[in-house]
């Protein structure tokens, strides 16, 4: 008999990854391109590439945990939400 039940994925997707990287540096680009004439317009975009890093971090840190975990935290976040 075959087991059907599907087990969890280790590793990453590597081309979602790719995608969402793509994507932020084309926002990055847009902003950049966005604020070009105002003075210290360099800034806005490093300031915009340091979220984003910060934001891959927590989102590589998240997809560590086990969903299940999330469970028992899910009334209380949706409650704050």
């Amino acid at each position: 008999m075959m087991n059907t039940r599907s087990r969890p994925t280790k590793g990453i997707d590597y081309w979602l990854l790719f995608v969402v990287i793509v994507m932020v540096i084309f926002g990055l680009m847009m902003i950049y391109s966005a604020t070009f004439t105002w003075p210290g317009s360099g800034r806005y975009v490093i300031k915009q590439a340091a979220a984003a890093a910060l934001g891959l971090v927590i989102s590589l840190a998240f997809s560590r945990l086990d969903y299940q975990v999330w469970n028992r935290f899910a009334l209380p976040i949706m409650g704050v939400a």
